[in-house]
């Protein structure tokens, strides 16, 4: 995280089969503290960016209009999870009209999280997703500073994996 010119980074390594989260925050000054957690029986936390790739790649279930899904990533201040809604058909297509949405955007997603994590007053984040799952465009919600923060993809780039 930046605040200013001071840089504070946060490391979360889980080990599942250990049932271990360790925690390693570096300050500005270097100063190193770490942090080793039980994860309990049963639960299962991801980060962001690994709880997003799972959502997009079904682990949570199938994308359904109208569905509520409960996303669980490594507790902070209390909060364990956050929330994806795919809002109906209904919902969906009053906007898309109103919001003049690019072509791609099939899914009308709403998000609640950690206000903390993405440095805003609610937590939420708004958008569109592909009929593949990914942004295409959305809006986070009253960013510290800066008000609504908009992004709208604008080129994707096809991945090829290479032959093994």
């Amino acid at each position: 995280m930046k605040v200013g010119q001071k840089v504070r980074r946060h490391i979360h390594t889980f080990d599942h089969q250990k049932q271990k989260w360790t925690h390693r925050l570096i300050r500005p000054s270097g100063a190193v503290t770490t942090e080793v957690r039980d994860i309990p029986a049963g639960k299962y936390y991801d980060d962001f960016l690994t709880a997003a790739y799972n959502f997009r790649s079904g682990l949570y279930g199938p994308m359904e209009r109208g569905k509520t899904y409960a996303i669980s990533v490594f507790p902070r201040k209390d909060v364990a999870s956050y929330e994806v809604r795919v809002a109906p058909k209904t919902v969906e297509e009053g906007r898309r009209k109103s919001d003049k949405v690019q072509e791609l955007g099939e899914y009308l997603i709403e998000l609640s999280m950690d206000p903390e994590v993405i440095n805003s007053k609610g937590g939420d984040i708004e958008g569109w997703l592909s009929k593949d799952v990914y942004s295409v465009e959305g809006t986070i919600k009253d960013v510290f500073l800066f008000g609504d923060v908009r992004g709208t993809l604008s080129k994707r780039e096809k991945r090829v994996d290479p032959i093994v």
